[in-house]
C-alpha cells in the first residue's frame, strides 16, 4: 500500500467532515417538526380533492348517518 500524504489525509477528513456535517443539516431540516406540519398543511387539502378520497369520504360520511339513525332508532 502506498503512503500517502499527513497533508492529503488531514485535507480528506476535513472534506468528510464538511460532508458529514452538511448532511446532519438536511437530515436535521427534513425532521424539523414545525416543517412537517407546514407541509402537512399544503399537501392535505391536495391530496383530499382527489376524486377517489371525495368519493370515499362520501361512502364514509353516509356510513356513519346511518349508524347514527340506526342507533337513535334503537333507544
Amino acid at each position: 500500500m502506498a503512503e500517502r500524504d499527513p497533508e492529503r489525509i488531514k485535507k480528506d477528513i476535513d472534506q468528510a467532515r464538511e460532508q458529514l456535517a452538511s448532511t446532519v443539516d438536511v437530515l436535521a431540516d427534513r425532521a424539523n417538526p414545525r416543517r412537517l406540519a407546514e407541509d402537512a398543511k399544503i399537501r392535505v387539502p391536495g391530496f383530499i380533492r382527489q376524486p377517489v378520497v371525495m368519493v370515499s369520504l362520501a361512502g364514509v360520511d353516509g356510513l356513519i348517518v346511518v349508524v347514527v339513525i340506526r342507533r337513535i332508532r334503537n333507544r
